[in-house]
């Protein structure tokens, strides 16, 4: 319960999302930061919710989204368009079941989505950002996840668990 925030930085802007656990209100806010001694907050320019913000390319960005009830969301992968800093777009949407956080390698994201029932990992091409193409996908179960080195650590349901995924060929996930 409480405040929750989330934010990426791209082109000299900080994109800052909040929303409050309890509710279905949300903010995205944008901030000029071309001059770190003075930034600006140059609008709010949408009430919805964003639990996840990652910068793809020079003028996209790319998010979980969180819509419907708060104690049960439904989440959707979108691609915005930041061209215009306060009038963000969005190019496109996906619906998985069970969002967690998307991961950004370059223009490829890796979301580890699903229920209790089927969880996977999906590579996802975002080169173009309207028309995102999904290149592989492997039932790896997890939760959070993290980049790092051509791997990606996944967490699992037990506390202290974790899952090493090779992605150095990311049409081609292998859990180590």
């Amino acid at each position: 319960v409480g405040t929750k925030f989330a934010g990426a930085y791209l082109g000299g802007h900080l994109f800052l999302a909040s929303w409050h656990s309890d509710s279905s209100n949300g903010r995205l806010s944008v901030v000029d930061f071309s001059d770190p001694a003075a930034p600006i907050v140059l609008g709010r320019p949408s009430s919805e919710r964003w639990g996840v913000l990652h910068p793809i390319g020079p003028s996209h960005l790319v998010g979980r989204f969180i819509s419907g009830n708060p104690k049960f969301p439904d989440t959707h992968l979108r691609a915005l368009d930041v061209s215009v800093p306060t009038a963000p777009q969005t190019v496109s949407s996906l619906d998985f079941d069970g969002v967690r956080n998307p991961v950004v390698d370059g223009s490829l994201v890796y979301l580890v989505h699903g229920s209790h029932l089927r969880q996977s990992i999906k590579v996802l091409d975002y080169s173009d950002p309207s028309d995102p193409v999904e290149i592989a996908e492997a039932l790896i179960p997890g939760g959070r996840a993290a980049l790092g080195d051509g791997y990606l650590a996944v967490s699992r349901s037990s506390p202290g668990v974790v899952a090493l995924v090779d992605i150095s060929d990311p049409e081609n996930l292998t859990e180590l």
